[in-house]
């Protein structure tokens, strides 16, 4: 998961955006959306962007506002990616504004105090309700409450909660399946995320739809030829068949599409699932 971009607007109308030089509310020399000036920095009076020594003091392009807000995000969402994959596997998968509301509230604290904060132990532990209330506790800067972080964080709850009402309706999507909606979401999601890690897409950002399906109907063919070889003990990972291996590749590589295309598939499977149930016997010829 990546910040979105109405994340990146989201931020800027929070912090605001300077092409030049100011002191925020802890005095500290800041520039952009929020990039606090480094020793080195005001040292040598340029800053690094994009691989590019850029003059500050001759002011700032927007391009050159957003690409640095980017860079500065690389390491929140490095930090969150990291909480994420702490989480149990039966907590619900962040949405996109959860997600967007988290990494401007750890830009504006920081990586090192949301590392050591209370409101990330809650998310480890799956509890994810309880985020709000930790937010609404960093309003304070030199000891003293700030107005403006206040208003600050009531926004970031705001777009934290905007989904809440779509998240409830999940819950009520046949509840007795939730024990599988949610450890299935959280599954596909740390699928596709180790993909990207293991370089499956080689730093593409779009792939076509044919060719993942292809992926998944080569594995098929190795299902295939384990169960015509007598499906012998895998030796990838040892206790399982190949056929279970293969069928195991079909899943991940199915959840790695469904991820990717932002496709519902645990809900798919369920309400297919409830459908099958109101079909008659050999429906259209084929065995259920």
């Amino acid at each position: 998961m990546k910040i979105s971009d109405e994340g990146i607007q989201f931020i800027c109308q929070l912090e605001g955006i300077r092409s030049y030089t100011y002191k925020d509310v802890a005095g500290c020399l800041t520039i952009g959306v929020g990039h606090m000036l480094t020793k080195d920095e005001m040292m040598i009076g340029r800053i690094k962007i994009g691989g590019e020594d850029v003059l500050y003091s001759d002011g700032l392009s927007q391009d050159q506002i957003t690409s640095l807000l980017r860079q500065d995000l690389t390491d929140v969402e490095s930090q969150i990616g990291l909480t994420i994959y702490a989480m149990p596997y039966s907590a619900p998968i962040l949405s996109q504004c959860q997600y967007d509301a988290l990494c401007s509230f750890v830009f504006n604290i920081g990586t090192g105090a949301f590392h050591k904060s209370t409101l990330r132990k809650k998310l480890i532990h799956g509890l994810l309700c309880d985020v709000p209330e930790q937010m609404r506790r960093w309003v304070y800067a030199g000891g003293e409450i700030i107005d403006g972080l206040k208003k600050r964080r009531e926004r970031e709850v705001e777009m934290w909660l905007w989904e809440t009402d779509k998240e409830e309706e999940i819950k009520d999507f046949m509840p007795e399946y939730n024990t599988f909606l949610y450890p299935f979401r959280a599954m596909q999601f740390r699928v596709h995320e180790l993909a990207i890690e293991k370089k499956w897409y080689d730093g593409q950002s779009e792939r076509n739809p044919l060719e993942l399906l292809a992926l998944i109907v080569e594995e098929f063919g190795e299902a295939v030829r384990a169960v015509r070889e007598g499906s012998q003990e895998s030796k990838k990972i040892p206790g399982y068949s190949c056929l279970e291996e293969e069928l195991a590749d079909i899943v991940i590589r199915v959840m790695d599409a469904s991820e990717y295309h932002q496709v519902r598939l645990n809900e798919a499977i369920v309400a297919k699932h409830e459908y099958n149930k109101t079909r008659p016997e050999r429906h259209g010829g084929k065995l259920y």
